[in-house]
């Protein structure tokens, strides 16, 4: 979601306005944009070895600024986050980075897997760091995992998944990132695990309140869209539909949540929802019916109240100022209305150059009037929808 405004939701119209297209290596890392300057990582073979490396680019013209580069053979998928002087980076087997976001200095280095116990999913670590107070809060092992943000020392942790029964569908651990609130004085966090969600107090860990979603191999270990906290209520997507599909829980209350509707046939592989005004926008399945949709549902009770089938591969979307913005997994690029009475398309444009530019699993971001849009092997592609 973004708080955006003014920009142009017909820009797409005559096909996309590309300021800059650069390959920024392979992986699912997103941007983050903090003033004129784009963060975000990448794996490509340097010389004999092949790296990972965090990137800092110019969010006007695409210039590097400044690179670190470290030995590792596997995508990074994860984001990541800025805050203060520093950035905060995290890859698929665990090498947690802090780094000067003026020039990519070091200033800490860690592995959670190596030297805190994480175990990571079957794909790799995902979930991007998130921050709260002098606390990094990670999606790590059952109920997640706490560093300090100034040295990368571990605060708190919790067990360890099972170690029967992994595979894809299985592993222990989820994909997704935690989601930080507050309860009155307090910062919790609602972290995905094996056994289902948990809340816990971001400063020790404590859990505030658990939901389990039972053992069914269907269900375990497969969350990847990031649930959504809207008011006192949390809607979650889950990998599969079935059960438990997508269901909706009231976190107010002081003992565990309740569960308030299910809608067994809705789930999301990939994208994460939003909710506005009331309606939870779905990036709906993608790889069990063989084609991804964007659905609309009530939040009130589940209710599907319209379908847009859009591609036959998984789709993302964010919202900004009533508008969606869509990218689907083939590179093309959809603006529409966010209403609950049809999809109603604005523009659209194709942002790939060929079929060979990967596969466009990564979300886009809006910022200052610019689309930013990532394929797995590492086109990134900056696109102008500002207002003229």
């Amino acid at each position: 979601m973004s708080r955006e405004t003014g920009w142009n939701p017909k820009a797409l119209e005559e096909g996309p306005k590309v300021l800059w297209r650069i390959n920024v290596g392979f992986g699912y890392s997103n941007v983050a944009i903090e003033d004129d300057r784009l963060y975000t990582m990448g794996r490509k073979r340097e010389k004999n070895d092949i790296n990972n490396f965090v990137l800092c680019l110019d969010a006007r013209s695409g210039k590097l600024i400044w690179k670190y580069s470290y030995e590792n053979i596997y995508d990074p998928q994860s984001t990541p986050t800025i805050d203060g002087d520093y950035i905060y980076a995290l890859n698929q087997t665990g090498n947690m980075l802090c780094l000067n976001k003026k020039n990519g200095r070091v200033r800490w280095s860690r592995n959670i897997v190596k030297e805190y116990q994480a175990k990571p999913p079957h794909y790799g670590i995902s979930g991007s760091p998130v921050i709260a107070g002098d606390l990094i809060i990670l999606t790590a092992n059952t109920a997640g995992m706490a560093l300090s943000k100034h040295t990368g020392e571990q605060v708190w942790g919790s067990v360890k998944p099972p170690e029967e029964g992994y595979d894809y569908t299985s592993s222990g651990v989820d994909y997704s990132s935690p989601v930080v609130y507050e309860r009155g004085v307090k910062r919790f966090a609602v972290v995905s695990g094996y056994f289902g969600f948990r809340s816990v107090d971001t400063e020790t860990g404590k859990p505030l309140w658990a939901y389990d979603w039972g053992k069914s191999p269907m269900n375990i270990g497969c969350q990847v869209a990031d649930p959504v906290l809207f008011g006192e209520k949390l809607f979650v997507a889950e990998y599969w539909s079935g059960h438990p599909g997508a269901f909706l829980l009231d976190i107010g209350g002081k003992n565990a949540p309740e569960l308030l509707w299910t809608n067994t046939e809705t789930n999301s592989n990939n994208g994460s929802p939003v909710v506005i005004d009331g309606y939870i926008y779905v990036c709906q399945d993608g790889i069990q019916s063989g084609s991804g949709s964007l659905r609309c549902l009530d939040a009130k009770n589940g209710e599907i109240l319209w379908e847009e089938m859009l591609q036959r591969k998984p789709i993302t979307l964010m919202a900004s100022d009533g508008k969606l913005i869509i990218l689907d997994g083939e590179g093309r690029l959809f603006i529409a209305e966010a209403s609950p009475h049809g999809y109603k398309e604005i523009s659209r444009c194709a942002i790939s150059e060929s079929k060979l530019s990967g596969d466009w699993w990564t979300p886009p971001v809006l910022c200052r009037g610019k689309i930013y849009c990532r394929s797995n092997i590492g086109d990134l592609v900056c696109i102008d929808v500002s207002k003229i």
